[in-house]
């Protein structure tokens, strides 16, 4: 899988997506805003069920990244709870990103996995959601899924903008299962 080449391609879906929107606002601008915005819209949509195909977590946990830091760019600097918001998505990827490779070691992973409680709280699948202080994959994927569902409830969203919000969840998820079964394949 081409990773640069897909984050390439979702950074220039968002800034088509932000030029898009800006063209809609601006009169005699429309067609061109719709004609960007759609495209961004098709194009981020290529992108993420390309990198749900291919079952990878890390690219996928890159390109969600990549996108909510586009995203977080062409905010508004008022909107401190939209910027607040993709911050704490952009934290919460960088730091499943730094746990991903732990789980890929069985031994270390084991040791590290007897210091979570067993209550289900901090538990996904009998699994530790790696940290009831730390950010993980787990806490990341949920927490990112929430702030998509809550962006989906949003009035005045177009049907395809929701469908790439709920192609971005279905991301989620499956990273969240393909975690799982790498630390259901290192505690064995």
């Amino acid at each position: 899988m081409d990773t640069i080449g897909l984050l390439d391609r979702i950074t220039n879906a968002v800034i088509a997506i932000a030029e898009g929107r800006r063209g809609l606002e601006i009169e005699g601008s429309t067609e061109t805003g719709r004609v960007s915005y759609r495209d961004g819209l098709a194009e981020a949509m290529a992108v993420f069920q390309e990198v749900t195909a291919s079952g990878d977590a890390r690219t996928s946990i890159l390109v969600d990244h990549a996108y909510v830091t586009q995203e977080r760019q062409f905010c508004d600097p008022q909107d401190v709870d939209a910027i607040g918001s993709l911050t704490a998505a952009v934290t919460g990827f960088d730091d499943a990103l730094r746990v991903l490779p732990t789980v890929a070691d069985a031994a270390a992973y084991h040791f590290v996995e007897t210091s979570y409680p067993h209550d289900s709280t901090y538990r996904v699948g009998g699994m530790p959601k790696d940290a009831a202080d730390l950010r993980s994959v787990h806490i990341a994927c949920i927490g990112h899924k929430m702030r998509l569902l809550n962006t989906l409830r949003t009035p005045g969203l177009s049907m395809m903008e929701k469908a790439v919000y709920q192609q971005r969840r279905e991301n989620m998820s499956a990273v969240q299962s393909v975690y799982l079964a790498l630390q259901q394949t290192a505690m064995r």
